[in-house]
């Protein structure tokens, strides 16, 4: 959807192995462009000032202008070797970079599965908590008109203790997965976490 889409790009943008190798791409697409003009004949072009002159005078100037043109016949193939090289670089370092990009992918796709997760075990502990705070309370006025035993009292509370506990368990996780998730976004930081984490507890 459109706020994975986002994400993605965002952790891409921040993502230093991405970037690294997406520079590894442009200078080997450089390559193959250079190799290909070793294809191009090689143009030069001089020219030169010359002031001649004799011992007793009567100086001529004159400017001379030369263009030369050379281009290889036969290299021996080593021309369609660099070529050849120079593209299967460009290949490898677009695969790599792909691969990289589809690492990303994953570790938000990831991150955000962990984080549905977390939140829905909160979501339903949350209920299962406030459910046995009501059953504690109505075995608490059972026990003291005596309808009930203790031990029945005990159990109830230790089952809302168990509750807490998982529901703190939780939270814990969805915190760990947010944070997971800011890492890969490259937006980890303690100003982050003074804004976030307090806020999810």
């Amino acid at each position: 959807d459109a706020a994975r889409g986002e994400l993605v790009s965002r952790a891409m943008r921040s993502s230093s192995d991405v970037r690294a190798l997406e520079q590894r791409s442009l200078a080997a697409r450089a390559g193959v462009a250079a190799a290909r003009a070793t294809w191009f004949p090689t143009v030069q072009m001089q020219g030169a000032y010359i002031d001649r002159g004799r011992w007793a005078g009567n100086y001529s100037a004159e400017w001379q202008v030369g263009l030369a043109m050379s281009y290889p016949v036969y290299t021996g193939g080593s021309r369609t070797s660099a070529m050849q090289r120079a593209s299967a670089d460009q290949r490898a370092a677009q695969a790599q970079v792909r691969a990289a990009q589809l690492t990303v992918e994953q570790q938000v796709d990831q991150t955000l599965a962990a984080i549905r997760e977390a939140h829905a075990r909160v979501t339903a502990l949350q209920s299962a908590v406030a459910q046995a705070q009501e059953v504690e309370r109505i075995e608490q006025l059972a026990l003291d008109v005596g309808t009930v035993v203790q031990t029945d009292y005990l159990d109830a509370e230790a089952k809302l203790y168990s509750a807490r506990a998982g529901l703190i368990q939780a939270r814990h996780a969805e915190i760990a997965a947010r944070v997971d998730l800011a890492r890969t976004l490259g937006e980890l930081s303690r100003d982050w976490l003074a804004r976030n984490v307090e806020s999810l507890r």
